[in-house]
């Protein structure tokens, strides 16, 4: 996914060092392997402060990108240039491999401590780390139409009431993994933005590439939006049908009430 590569590269690096440290260290081990990498891994906050305005989190394990544009204009089959799409099917994806609430929740719980260490060997001062349970999957929208994704959810991760970090959980065939992004400088306005909302469902979607969060109110916001006001969707919502965009993409998999 263009950027969302460089991303996936920074915001991954425990899976990486994680799986290759469970398969030929111990644990002892592992852990000294994460404090020999602390100060890269400090340094590559910096990159992700810079990458991350852009994208939320990688999503290379669950959908491709979708492909060039093939028809004019919208229809039941998808839509161009990432255009959201009230005449396509929303498909179900991922059946193979659904993750469920209660496994995302047992991993999550069971990889905590090592989500800790691994923070704190970038650099931040980490007291008490907990995630909002359940998290939330997506609906993809775009020239591949509509895709609602079953096997992949996005977790927040805080200390005490701070947003630090956020963690993608995929579930393929023969494993369950967790990619680990932190460092986002627009992490304090997502967080502002999620307090302003809370109580409230929110819905989430992908757009293209852009992640964009919709609101009952018949909003869509966008992390791009949250830092850098007017840097949004114009080009590819119908303003004549933002009200039903809420509704529409709505499903139990996507919902995240903060």
């Amino acid at each position: 996914m263009k950027s969302d590569k460089i991303q996936s590269a920074i915001g991954k690096i425990d899976v990486d060092l994680i799986e290759a440290a469970n398969q030929k260290q111990s644990a002892g081990k592992r852990r000294q392997i994460w404090r020999s990498v602390g100060l890269a891994a400090a340094c590559l906050v910096l990159i992700v402060t810079a990458v991350s305005v852009h994208k939320l989190l990688d999503r290379s394990g669950d959908t491709p990108d979708p492909p060039a544009s093939t028809t004019e204009g919208l229809s039941k089959d998808g839509g161009t240039d990432g255009k959201i799409n009230l005449q396509a099917e929303i498909k179900r994806t991922g059946e193979d491999c659904i993750l469920t609430v209660e496994e995302a929740n047992a991993f999550m719980n069971e990889r905590l401590p090592e989500y800790r260490e691994d923070l704190r060997a970038s650099g931040l001062v980490i007291d008490d780390l907990r995630f909002a349970p359940n998290g939330c999957s997506h609906v993809r929208t775009g020239d591949s139409g509509n895709e609602l994704i079953l096997n992949a959810r996005d977790f927040l991760l805080y200390d005490g009431d701070e947003l630090v970090a956020m963690v993608t959980v995929i579930k393929e065939p023969d494993r369950i993994s967790g990619g680990l992004a932190w460092g986002g400088p627009w992490f304090s306005e997502y967080q502002a933005f999620l307090e302003a909302h809370r109580g409230e469902a929110l819905v989430y979607l992908y757009v293209g590439d852009v992640e964009a969060i919709l609101t009952p109110d018949g909003q869509i916001v966008t992390l791009l939006e949250i830092n850098h006001p007017g840097s949004g969707l114009e080009s590819v919502i119908d303003p004549a049908e933002q009200a039903r965009y809420y509704e529409f993409f709505r499903f139990e998999e996507n919902t995240y009430t903060p």
